[in-house]
């Protein structure tokens, strides 16, 4: 690892990470409101339903935690998966999608400021939220 820092060669995890850290395996049957609502169904290859506290709070806990573990990262690329559909639940219903998505990155922004300085927060939206 040495090596690669002193080229200035930078670790960057992420990408459609969403599930890595709320493992649909793990929670899909226990909190299936954390999974986006398309067609009055809810299903673990959608989007995850933001407006859901508990899970905005499980996704900043476990991301927070896993680079706690891994100091070496330092970049967090994160967003949620390749997925036309965005969640039609009551409380999303009325609210833009990419705003919640951001609002979400920048609490993780928030918490890392303090908690991992190292690591800079990069996301960004397309697919379904850019078209809402």
């Amino acid at each position: 690892m040495d090596h690669f820092q002193r080229r200035g060669v930078e670790l960057d995890i992420g990408g459609h990470s969403y599930a890595y850290f709320i493992r649909p395996k793990e929670f899909f049957k226990r909190k299936p409101q954390w999974y986006a609502l398309h067609e009055d169904k809810r299903d673990p290859e959608y989007e995850f339903c933001l407006s859901q506290p508990d899970l905005v709070n499980t996704l900043l806990d476990r991301v927070e935690e896993y680079y706690k573990k891994h100091p070496e990262i330092s970049r967090l690329t994160i967003h949620g998966n390749d997925s036309k559909f965005v969640c039609q639940c009551d409380k999303c219903r009325d609210r833009n999608p990419d705003e919640m998505m951001f609002g979400f990155h920048q609490r993780l922004r928030e918490r890392f400021s303090k908690s991992c300085p190292q690591v800079t927060v990069q996301s960004h939206a397309y697919n379904a939220a850019l078209q809402s």
